[in-house]
């Protein structure tokens, strides 16, 4: 429900029969045509049976898929080739190709507060960032992902994890990638809280993002950005 029109559609699987909104089938039917290609097939057999069964099997199983010889997209994985003003704002080339520069996340979607009722009883905070997606060149030169993930769920003296547990207010935190494609990914923050911690949520919310704040500073300042995020990279491993 947070996505761009267009981009992945979903549907709500709480949703009963009755207030399910119907299926757009003309924009089903468009992006089946468009992206359900070979040029983006990719098949893994894995079976006991001797390699030439095994490939026999895949021929009269897929054998009869039409080729894609005039594609309406660019293949999968393809790098988008940008003129000059284009690349002058792309930063990360392979993000939002996949869907004509439609960007999964807008200013609509994002800044979002989606609550949920449990049925059984937990208290969890999750957090989600709109990031490139990680296999992009730029981010495979320092992968800032890993380290922003060792920045934040670190337990150690003086982290995060260690400051919000000494209030009371957590039992566990963890980061990383939670989504990731070809177009975009998110960086997710998964916050298991006490009784406490949920009556003071907005106060756990206010030192994640400050301590948010304080690696951007870090970050920011002096050494290159990428060299710096691979040097953190390199410390904590």
């Amino acid at each position: 429900e947070t996505l761009t029109k267009g981009v992945l559609p979903t549907k709500n699987s709480t949703d009963d029969a009755e207030r399910s909104t119907p299926l757009p089938l003309e924009d089903l039917h468009g992006f089946w045509s468009k992206h359900y290609q070979t040029y983006n097939l990719r098949l893994a057999v894995v079976g006991r049976a001797g390699l030439d069964d095994l490939q026999q099997s895949v021929e009269t199983t897929f054998g009869q898929l039409p080729p894609s010889t005039s594609p309406n997209q660019e293949p999968r994985g393809h790098k988008r080739k940008a003129n000059n003003q284009e690349s002058k704002e792309l930063m990360f080339p392979s993000e939002h190709a996949q869907y004509d520069g439609t960007p999964a996340f807008t200013n609509e979607q994002l800044g979002k507060i989606v609550e949920i009722k449990p049925i059984s009883e937990t208290r969890k905070i999750k957090l989600y960032f709109a990031t490139p997606p990680m296999e992009d060149p730029q981010l495979k030169e320092c992968w800032p992902q890993r380290t922003l993930s060792h920045l934040l769920g670190h337990e150690s003296p003086g982290s995060l994890h260690a400051l919000l547990n000494a209030k009371g207010w957590i039992t566990d935190l963890s980061s990383g990638s939670a989504v990731d494609t070809t177009d975009f990914s998110l960086f997710g923050l998964t916050i298991d809280l006490t009784p406490s911690g949920m009556a003071n949520k907005d106060k756990v919310l206010d030192l994640v993002f400050e301590w948010i704040a304080l690696i951007r500073e870090e970050v920011k300042s002096g050494d290159d950005d990428h060299k710096k995020m691979a040097a953190y990279h390199n410390e904590l491993r």
